[in-house]
């Protein structure tokens, strides 16, 4: 009778003309039925630069759509990205760390790290290549503690650990299941006064 977490992920990303993230944003919102619970995220970041060849569909002019009296889903401002490289042993610790902390449950990317260890020559076998991308997207008012729970939790004040970064997020829907509550509270303080916000219009 309880629905089954899928801890299986699809991450889409797309580079969109500034004036078309609206529109775009509202179709993937509407197919992929993000607005419910648990469905999942979608989020736009703001490029500064892009450049693209003359044949990149980017690059094409295409009609303007109409506007049929605004969107039909409510997305957040305020919103932070938080990005971590980390080794894949640290990774457990650190996941469990954002969400212990107010973050939705995090999406991790499996990859493989360069630079120093292509230095190492043969001590390049003390330095394993794969390492595991953790990502979350929280309010701003949370970012702070989110940030610092992950550093601690991946040792990443030691040399050779990994890094984390923060984003700022455009506008975004946040629906990710997992968000757990520390203590006796499902939410703290500055997420109450965040929500009251939001619903009396700031």
């Amino acid at each position: 009778f309880l629905p089954v977490l899928n801890p299986e992920q699809t991450f889409v990303e797309v580079t969109v003309p500034n004036d078309a993230v609206d529109g775009i944003m509202e179709k993937i919102v509407s197919a992929g039925k993000l607005s419910l619970s648990g469905a999942g995220a979608i989020y736009s970041v703001r490029c500064r630069d892009v450049t693209v060849s003359k044949s990149y569909p980017l690059s094409e002019t295409r009609p303007a759509e109409e506007d049929k009296g605004g969107s039909l889903i409510k997305v957040k401002e305020n919103l932070v990205g938080i990005f971590c490289i980390a080794q894949p042993e640290d990774s457990d610790n650190i996941c469990r760390a954002a969400v212990q902390t107010g973050a939705p449950g995090p999406t991790v990317y499996y990859c493989e790290g360069r630079g120093l260890r292509d230095q190492l020559l043969l001590l390049r076998i003390t330095k394993t290549a794969e390492k595991e991308l953790i990502q979350v997207v929280v309010d701003e008012v949370d970012a702070d503690p989110v940030f610092n729970a992950i550093a601690e939790a991946g040792h990443l004040t030691e040399p050779g650990r990994g890094i984390v970064y923060r984003v700022p997020i455009e506008k975004g829907l946040v629906n990710v299941a997992s968000v757990y509550g520390p203590a006796k509270h499902s939410a703290s303080i500055q997420q109450i006064v965040s929500a009251i916000d939001d619903l009396s219009g700031s």
